[in-house]
């Protein structure tokens, strides 16, 4: 491998602020001590030749012994929502000698197994007690620890997370939520994430900056691959308990006519809901520039609004589409896919009555599928696009509130309904494991109730110690693995 070493300068484009000093030279230089530890450590294979993936880990476990000495609260946070969710400050572990607010040996194991496993292959479980990883957690856990008494804290970084100015100011909140996506160790992989999604709508005629800044905005609200999966601004409202973090709410893009100027405001008419908001001229980066171009009654803008409080600002970038005549198809559409979109809680309630209040279905065939679709849901299969075999087998229906119905052609084997006559015990031990971790496959609600109704008996983790111990490490666990790998939660997502 390539000699990996952090820089002040590498750190610093993770600062909210720009002159380094001397707390920031500490910190690059605890990343190098990580580095050379990972690099030498039983998981150094896990880097292979990628010294940016071990760069960037030697910053990540840095930043977080940054935020224990610094008492800036996101780990404080994890382990206050652990607590609340789970029963258990942190998952996986025997918890006892753990102190809050110091450096453990259960969060270095954690915070590792969080690392790999969001930059390993996905739908692919790696097992928490990987003697590796544990191994490897014990000698961080002892380098930090060796510095916990003497390492200074990091004040700028500390008051610019609990500002209390950001509570009357848009824009100084937009930079803390956006540092914090971006430039915290709790979205690891979000630069990644945001580099991917530049790369992916290259073909789109726009400035890099510009497409930077829409992509951004747009993961600051929607990105929630996290240790936790909350928001950056669900993360920063249980940080700093500031009251302007949970009255956030991110309309959907939509297409606005602008409706004119009058003093500081300026008024955009949403075409597909059809309602009028006034806005604050200095809801616009650029001021009344980015506004006094357009025509009343008659520029079309594609946007999306963001409501802070009781105040409406532009989020993201506006878009100039053209006069009205031009995007009444697309308002068409767009009303049309909202409706269809409002019409799943109904065709959710008609499966869930159907089925007999399950939202699992294991049905025998394509005949009988279509049938299932016809006389119970009123809806013919042909030209919707699901996933229909070419031969007979079984398929799942999982009935949602958003979704409305999903039909699966694979792994009925694995689910233990009463009445399922595919179950297969051997094939469930083995690959029951990834309704847990394949969050493509099923809705997190769906995944939730096969968990909770104990439906998944055989579901195993690989483990050392053998099957029995892995399924009930997992079942034990069986809550943390739906909400991390299906980066939802309970509260947010559970009651739609």
């Amino acid at each position: 491998m390539k000699v990996c070493r952090v820089f002040p300068a590498d750190i610093m484009s993770y600062r909210p602020y720009r002159n380094a000093d001397w707390v920031d030279r500490y910190y690059a230089d605890m990343a190098n001590k990580a580095i050379s530890l990972l690099e030498k450590s039983p998981v150094g294979s896990y880097f292979g030749e990628d010294s940016r993936l071990l760069c960037k880990a030697g910053m990540y476990f840095s930043m977080w012994f940054e935020d224990i000495c610094s008492e800036t609260g996101i780990w404080r946070t994890v382990n206050a929502e652990c607590s609340k969710r789970y029963g258990m400050l942190l998952p996986f572990y025997d918890m006892s000698g753990y102190y809050e607010g110091e450096v453990n040996v259960q969060d270095t194991a954690f915070l590792l197994w969080h690392f790999m496993q969001t930059f390993g292959k996905d739908g692919i479980l790696i097992n928490p007690e990987n003697p590796g990883i544990a191994e490897t957690a014990l000698a961080l856990a002892e380098l930090f620890d060796s510095e916990y008494e003497t390492a200074p804290g990091n004040i700028r970084l500390h008051d610019f997370v609990h500002n209390l100015a950001v509570t009357g100011d848009w824009w100084r909140c937009r930079d803390l939520i956006e540092w914090f996506l971006l430039s915290s160790y709790v979205f690891v992989d979000s630069r990644n994430v945001l580099e991917d999604k530049v790369e992916e709508y290259a073909d789109i005629q726009m400035s890099e900056d510009k497409m930077v800044y829409m992509l951004a905005s747009s993961q600051m609200f929607e990105s929630r691959r996290n240790i936790l999966s909350l928001s950056a601004p669900e993360w920063l409202s249980a940080i700093t308990g500031n009251v302007i973090f949970k009255d956030l709410e991110r309309l959907p893009p939509s297409y606005y006519l602008y409706k004119g100027m009058e003093g500081t405001q300026f008024f955009l008419y949403d075409m597909v809901e059809e309602k009028e908001y006034a806005l604050g001229i200095d809801s616009l980066a650029g001021g009344k520039k980015d506004i006094e171009r357009c025509r009343k009654d008659d520029t079309v803008l594609f946007t999306t609004i963001l409501r802070v409080g009781s105040k409406y600002y532009i989020s993201g970038i506006m878009t100039e589409i053209g006069g009205k005549k031009t995007v009444e198809n697309s308002v068409r559409e767009e009303k049309e896919r909202r409706t269809l979109k409002a019409g799943q809680k109904e065709v959710y309630r008609d499966f869930m009555n159907a089925s007999g209040g399950s939202p699992v279905l294991i049905v025998k065939g394509v005949s009988e599928l279509e049938k299932f679709f016809s006389d119970a849901l009123g809806i013919s299969l042909d030209g919707n696009g699901f996933p229909l075999r070419t031969k007979e087998g079984c398929y799942v229906l999982y009935g949602d509130p958003v979704d409305g119905v999903c039909i699966s052609p694979d792994n009925a084997e694995c689910i233990a309904l009463p009445d399922n006559p595919v179950y297969n015990k051997e094939k469930a031990r083995t690959e029951a494991v990834s309704f847990y971790c394949n969050s493509g496959a099923l809705p997190y609600r769906a995944a939730c109730f096969l968990h909770d109704s104990d439906l998944l008996p055989d579901a195993a983790v690989k483990s050392l110690k053998g099957y029995e111990y892995g399924r009930d490490f997992l079942h034990r666990n069986g809550n943390f693995f739906l909400d991390y790998f299906y980066h939802s939660t309970r509260k947010n997502d559970f009651n739609v």
